[in-house]
């Protein structure tokens, strides 16, 4: 992580969003202490420090899995995050009374994650009310190991916020679909959708289609640091490599240019 010239070196967990690891307490005072990043802004911003000044910002809700995936770094790699605080203390109705850049940048992560969880809750079961009837000890105790990347302590949540599996579920997998080129995230397209598992025997690949993607361009499809065979059972894939919001999140990266003209 870059802020001002200076970096810093930590392991994310890939079941948080980024937003929500850098809002983390023990983030957040490195950042502050040995980055010289302020206690309150606006707006933090981070971009793939890969691209420096030319790359887009990415979107602080995206997983840490999706942006590692996105930048196809191998997993003794390190994936380079520029920072950049705006603007100082907010005055909008917005702003919770005593609150800095960090917590609010936190419940903004936290509020997110919900209505990821309420978007995919309503795919499967045409109803996102047992989304939002979760005790707030589940929902708790969700979001902590999520953030945390604590398997064990996310099992038990998991197990604690079954409520929100139960009932009669629909016949699709809810999906987000991030398409790469050039190995550049910051500029990826993504669509979120859910994708129907109707049919028996649909494939990654049909999914892929049905959210536009022209196979032939595809080069690899990643998903939780796995390579993802296209031609796996997609409610499988869904169930092994969904994430802490029931998504299954696939990058997709295109051939580069020179691939796609040998075949053509």
């Amino acid at each position: 992580m870059d802020f001002n010239e200076k970096s810093l070196h930590a392991r994310a967990p890939r079941t948080s969003s980024l937003g929500a690891f850098l809002a983390r307490e023990d983030v957040k005072t490195k950042l502050v202490t040995a980055l010289g990043a302020p206690e309150d802004f606006d707006a933090l911003e981070a971009s793939d420090a890969a691209f420096g000044d030319d790359g887009r910002a990415l979107a602080l809700g995206t997983s840490v899995s999706a942006c590692a995936d996105g930048a196809r770094k191998g997993v003794d790699e390190a994936w380079g995050v520029r920072l950049r605080a705006r603007g100082g203390r907010r005055t909008s109705e917005e702003s919770v009374e005593g609150e800095d850049g960090w917590s609010r940048l936190r419940r903004e992560r936290r509020q997110s994650f919900f209505n990821a969880s309420k978007e995919s809750t309503y795919a499967t079961h045409a109803s996102a009310s047992k989304a939002m009837t979760m005790s707030s000890e589940s929902a708790d105790a969700l979001y902590e190991a999520t953030v945390d990347g604590d398997f064990r302590r996310l099992h038990r949540a998991e197990t604690l916020a079954r409520e929100i599996a139960e009932g009669k579920k629909r016949e699709v997998v809810p999906m987000r679909v991030y398409r790469v080129v050039e190995d550049d995230f910051s500029r990826a397209t993504f669509t979120s959708a859910p994708a129907s598992v109707e049919r028996e025997g649909t494939t990654v690949s049909d999914g892929l289609r049905a959210f536009g993607v022209n196979m032939d361009d595809v080069d690899v499809v990643l998903s939780q640091g796995v390579r993802v065979d296209p031609g796996f059972d997609l409610a499988s894939a869904h169930d092994v490599l969904r994430g802490c919001d029931n998504f299954l999140h696939l990058v997709v990266h295109a051939k580069k240019r020179d691939e796609r003209s040998q075949i053509e």
